[in-house]
């Protein structure tokens, strides 16, 4: 089975290891950390012309079509993976914004109650990998509070590797990060649809839009979750069901591991979980459905469906760089 494993994580902005190449008269090691380094690192290699736009800040996304008033105000939210990054910034965000009722729900239940204290919510041990688990979740939450406004499915898992990957780990990484989402979306949309509104948010990853070079596994799984949001979308949007997908790139949580070059590039441009809440707050008065708090995932999108076989050549050659990196790496480490 696989496990996410905690890793050590910077404050963004400070110095990982590592010196990418630069570009005379564009990049210096300097404005790699002090802007938005793994946009600029593409743009060094060729993936992308540069563009002012880079280096403009935050885009939100991209808005759909509905008109679903999601004010947090007095609503019941669901939350899962509540206990820690992402999850446990979404909760304290909806607790600021005065929610009625929060369900922290997490595989970690002693940092779950923590949370649901900070939060004055309640908490529940929730392994998403499991069926069963993610319909008592609901039931739970209908106990507690009698209805549910905003389901955040939240929850998810990385590993390592390519398609040699163990079928295990595969499996592992297919129930929580796509179907927990199918699940939890069967168990709580009879009850969203008897009211009449609700609003479902899912976590997926820059990722899912483009691709993870060091993990097979965590790019098939994450595009899944795009794509299962995308027709959500379609199918019930007209019915009163907002629905959003948060795509962040680096975010300065456990995920991010700073021995990994590829990490290492997305901890030059991270966000603080903090912030990925205050880019899903404004995301749902909007009823945004695409949420990037990385402006540049935006961008490399746009690229990628426009010019789709030169992103997937330049996209090979920044693998051949990354994996050139490592090497060099492991070979320091073996000589010391």
């Amino acid at each position: 089975m696989a496990t996410p494993v905690r890793r050590r994580v910077l404050t963004p902005g400070a110095h990982a290891r590592g010196s990418p190449e630069t570009l005379p008269g564009l990049l210096t090691p300097h404005a790699l950390t002090a802007t938005r380094g793994w946009a600029f690192l593409l743009v060094a290699i060729g993936l992308l012309p540069y563009h002012p736009r880079f280096n403009t800040g935050t885009n939100t996304g991209t808005a759909a079509a509905g008109g679903i008033d999601m004010d947090v105000r007095d609503k019941v939210v669901m939350v899962t993976g509540g206990a820690h990054g992402i999850g446990r910034a979404i909760c304290q965000r909806m607790a600021e914004e005065g929610a009625a009722g929060i369900v922290v729900a997490d595989l970690d239940g002693a940092a779950a109650c923590t949370v649901a204290d900070e939060v004055q919510g309640v908490a529940v041990t929730c392994d998403v990998g499991e069926r069963a688990a993610v319909e008592e979740l609901v039931d739970r939450t209908l106990q507690a509070y009698g209805r549910v406004d905003l389901v955040v499915s939240n929850a998810g898992i990385t590993v390592k590797g390519g398609i040699d990957t163990p079928d295990d780990q595969w499996q592992r990484m297919w129930d929580v990060n796509v179907m927990s989402h199918v699940w939890l979306t069967r168990a709580v949309m009879p009850h969203l649809l008897e009211q009449g509104s609700g609003y479902l948010l899912y976590t997926s990853s820059a990722a899912g839009l483009l691709t993870e070079i060091g993990s097979a596994a965590y790019s098939v799984t994450k595009h899944g979750t795009v794509a299962f949001a995308e027709w959500v979308s379609v199918h019930h949007q007209k019915q009163g069901i907002g629905v959003s997908c948060l795509c962040p790139a680096g975010v300065a949580t456990d995920f991010l591991d700073l021995d990994d070059p590829i990490h290492q590039f997305l901890h030059m441009s991270s966000v603080t979980p903090e912030q990925v809440a205050e880019n899903v707050i404004e995301a749902l008065r909007e009823e945004t459905f695409l949420i990037l708090p990385h402006r540049e995932v935006g961008e490399f999108f746009a690229y990628k469906t426009t010019e789709y076989d030169r992103w997937l050549k330049n996209f090979a050659r920044l693998n051949e760089k990354l994996q050139r990196t490592a090497a060099k790496r492991a070979a320091s480490t073996e000589d010391s």
